[in-house]
């Protein structure tokens, strides 16, 4: 059973934390796992043996400010577990926009994508000689995608 548990936000570390040092000092603990996923704030997932074990594993703890007593189903959590590919909707032809110096700004189309290594070939628009570089993904944001 995955529960939620309603931390303060920017504490959530420190929750799980507190919940696995617990476990791990009790001999008969029945949390499984923890998850902290990096877009929500202010939730920590706990994976324990029923209810009764979840609340008595953040009982008392600091920053702890509530339990949601549904059940979490393990298909919601899987984009927090395996994010998606950044370069999945970038395409050979796309326009992207650079976001980060000394092209930051600049306009570039896509000449070809490596998501093994998450990189993109791009030249930019604007430019008299096309100039060729390769980009990091999270470097890139897509403005138009080629259809």
């Amino acid at each position: 059973m995955i529960l939620s548990v309603k931390t303060r936000v920017g504490r959530e570390i420190e929750v799980a934390d507190s919940i696995r040092r617990r476990a791990e000092e009790s001999s008969d603990s029945d949390i499984y796992a923890l998850l902290v996923p990096v877009g929500i704030k202010g939730y920590i997932f706990v994976e324990g043996k029923d209810r009764n074990a979840i609340t008595s594993a953040i009982r008392g703890l600091k920053y702890v400010t509530g339990l949601i007593t549904t059940p979490v189903p393990i298909k919601e959590l899987e984009s927090s577990i395996k994010p998606p590919s950044p370069a999945k909707d970038i395409l050979e032809g796309s326009i992207v926009e650079i976001t980060t110096a000394p092209f930051k700004g600049e306009k570039a189309r896509v000449t070809s994508v490596n998501e093994a290594k998450g990189e993109v070939t791009v030249e930019l628009l604007d430019v008299m000689v096309p100039i060729p570089l390769t980009l990091k993904v999270t470097n890139v944001k897509l403005i138009e995608k080629e259809v």
